[in-house]
């Protein structure tokens, strides 16, 4: 039976969804020259989500002329912006486009794509865009890649398709031709020959992708975990699969290293039923679930458990409520009528007749947990009695917002259930132990671990020498080396590297922030800002203002007011001059002087301006949290409104102020006290830790 998913207009609930990006504004910034159409490609208007056996986009035909180059363009130095490219000749496929979200010292940033300028030009080149599974960490980047690979298709299960599908609902200016495939799709796509196999995983229809090359077999694992003892028809075909790999002389084998650090084995999902239906069946009041978003497998055990005790079930978070929506058009949940209520119909039911799920079990404070948490919920309250239950383990990097939301329901009266007390959650990602047994069953000449810390990557390096693979034939490559293998069969991990770097999202922008921007707004959030307005009157009287915002020593303001009115009238002669020598010097004895005073190291920004000037008084103290001034009364040319302009903060750049110039902050060889005692970095790709979205809207980065 195909199914079809509409996704243009109105969803299927009929409410408008709200857009939080209208629009996507992708362009090589990074590259001098003219981007692509923005949303060329195909649009994917009505999506038929029927599988095709086979798509022909270009007969293959194999040269004997090339090499097969394999680059990790993202997801081996961090968790997230999973990205690999497979090249040869003039044939490019793309495996996975994911987002890396941003960490809490990147202000402003909503996330971090990777870095495609290594297509620059060639992007005819690319025959196809393959997502592995649904995760925002494999389809998080496709609203604002895309539309750089005009009319490249996308291919990936149904599933995947209708939430990708419903993701650029938000974003209607990008358009992108999707193709669904299965476990029985073959691609033809120029000189590679792809395959897809079904592996286990925390959502439905995960793929590895088995591709033929010249060179030989290369297979990309995905996300993963594998039952070794299957009772069911999917895990034992799936575990098959894998055995089946070992017969085909498999040259490289990239396998998700998300989970390495892990001795043993992944737990599976029957694993967990014991528990979850001794909660369920026991709890006295209302059961509270925590989970992630996209997890259809977990959903589908909570209302299958909740019918067999007699619960409703309401579902709460634009996020959860899209993955219910999709689950159900396409067959995944089918529940029984009346198992499904509003969140608004439950108030009146008994406590022990009801479960509410919400998105948002990694603390993230946009997400529906969190305001429950918080009781910003119109609908629902958390009271004593009830049981919460986070049915997913933390993301690493997660565990301080994880607990602050755990303490927040634990205030409210609740009793707090996790996966650390219970085995309510089985990860989606194979341990050290299955790792080995998957090298074991695949038998490939070569290891390339993806997906992870680079801490990650040795540990999966590990647990393969443990069970006899040669350390010389694994690869531990970072972002963007590449890696390169002979139609002989011989591979070498190169010293090549192509361009990775850190391509921010910024509200609706892709590429407009660099590391410079965050370091400033960085340091405009740590030390604050003072801009020094100074006024030369035609009679050579000299006046100046300032205004200190996010000033953290203002029992010192006295002392820099009046340093900074001795400093100036010092310098009124060479100020007068109008030479820029003499202001830029003025900005950098002010910044000495400030930091001198304070032992900070604020912005300062030095305007400077010709007039009449008369003096009035004024109070001498500022309300709490006021910017403090000077007292100045300008007659004449008045100093402009200092605003911050575009991503080069508040005082980037220089322009004519009544025949002198303003200048930005001058001494730029200085560098912050911060900075100069070997902090910074902000702008690298990160490195240490997970993070969570900012809204339960698009989802968490990784299960």
């Amino acid at each position: 039976m195909n199914h079809t998913y509409s996704t243009s207009g109105r969803p299927p609930s009929g409410r408008p969804l709200r857009s939080r990006r209208p629009k996507v504004r992708a362009s090589w910034e990074h590259a001098p020259s003219k981007p692509p159409r923005r949303g060329a490609g195909v649009h994917y208007g009505a999506l038929d989500l029927a599988p095709r056996d086979h798509y022909a986009v270009r007969p293959i035909e194999a040269r004997n002329d090339g090499k097969l180059r394999v680059i990790v363009m993202g997801g081996n130095e961090e968790v997230g912006r999973n990205m690999t490219l497979l090249e040869y000749g003039d044939d490019i496929i793309l495996i996975d486009m994911g987002i890396q979200f941003a960490e809490e010292h990147m202000r402003g940033v909503d996330g971090i794509v990777p870095d495609l300028s290594y297509l620059k030009g060639r992007e005819h080149q690319v025959r196809a865009v393959i997502i592995t599974h649904m995760h925002m960490d494999h389809i998080g980047a496709i609203p604002y890649l895309m539309p750089l690979l005009p009319g490249v298709p996308l291919f990936s299960a149904p599933i995947t398709l209708a939430l990708i599908a419903k993701k650029l609902e938000y974003t209607p200016d990008v358009k992108v031709d999707m193709r669904p495939i299965d476990e029985t799709t073959t691609l033809a796509l120029g000189n590679f020959a792809v395959s897809f196999l079904g592996v286990s995983h925390s959502v439905p229809s995960a793929l590895a992708v088995v591709v033929k090359t010249p060179c030989g077999i290369v297979v990309h694992t995905g996300d993963f975990k594998v039952d070794l003892q299957p009772n069911d028809e999917e895990g034992k075909r799936n575990l098959e699969g894998l055995k089946a790999l070992g017969e085909k002389n498999v040259l490289a084998l990239l396998s998700d290293s998300t989970n390495a650090v892990q001795a043993g084995n992944q737990l599976m999902e029957r694993d967990l039923a014991h528990d979850l239906g001794d909660i369920v069946q026991n709890a006295k009041g209302r059961l509270l679930f925590g989970m992630i978003s996209t997890n259809v497998v977990r959903l589908a055990q909570i209302i299958a458990l909740a019918e067999k005790y007699g619960r409703h079930v309401a579902v709460g978070g634009l996020s959860l409520k899209t993955t219910l929506e999709i689950a159900q058009n396409l067959g995944y949940i089918s529940p029984l009528p009346n198992t499904l209520l509003d969140i608004s119909e439950i108030k009146g039911l008994p406590p022990r007749k009801v479960i509410a799920i919400f998105p948002g079990a990694q603390g993230e404070n946009n997400a529906a947990f969190y305001k429950l948490a918080d009781g910003e919920l119109k609908d629902m309250k958390v009271v004593p009695g009830d049981t919460v239950v986070f049915s997913s383990s933390v993301i690493p990097g997660n565990e301080r917002t994880v607990q602050f939301l755990t303490d927040k329901f634990y205030r409210l009266g609740a009793n707090v259930l996790n996966y650390r007390t219970l085995n309510i959650h089985a990860g989606g990602h194979a341990k050290a132990a299955d790792l080995a047994e998957v090298i074991k069953m695949v038998k490939p000449r070569y290891l390339i671990p993806i997906e992870g810390h680079h801490a990650f990557l040795h540990h999966h390096a590990k647990a393969a020498m443990g069970s006899g693979f040669p350390r010389e034939r694994i690869f531990i490559a970072d972002n963007g080396q590449v890696m390169e293998f002979e139609l002989d069969g011989s591979g070498r991990l190169t010293k090549e590297k192509v361009s990775t770097q850190s391509i921010f999202v910024d509200a609706e922008a892709l590429g407009t922030v660099d590391a410079d921007t965050l370091r400033e707004r960085k340091r405009l959030g740590d030390e604050g800002i003072v801009i020094v307005h100074v006024v030369l009157g035609k009679d050579r009287k000299v006046q100046a203002r300032a205004d200190f915002f996010g000033f953290r020593s203002r029992h010192l303001l006295p002392k820099i007011e009046r340093d900074l009115q001795q400093l100036v009238h010092k310098e009124a002669t060479r100020l007068a001059s109008g030479q820029a020598k003499a202001i830029e010097q003025l900005q950098e004895k002010l910044q000495e002087m400030i930091e001198k005073d304070t032992r900070a190291s604020p912005y300062v920004s030095l305007h400077v301006h010709t007039g009449s000037v008369t003096t009035e008084s004024g109070p001498k103290g500022p309300a709490a949290g006021a910017s403090r001034a000077i007292p100045i009364k300008v007659v004449g040319k008045q100093p402009p409104a200092v605003q911050p302009r575009g991503s080069q903060g508040p005082v980037a750049a220089t322009r004519e102020v009544s025949g002198l110039q303003e200048q930005p902050r001058g001494n730029r060889r200085r560098r912050s006290r911060r900075n100069r005692r070997g902090g910074g970095g902000v702008g690298r790709s990160p490195s240490q830790g997970e993070t969570s979205p900012p809204s339960d809207d698009f989802g968490p980065l990784v299960i």
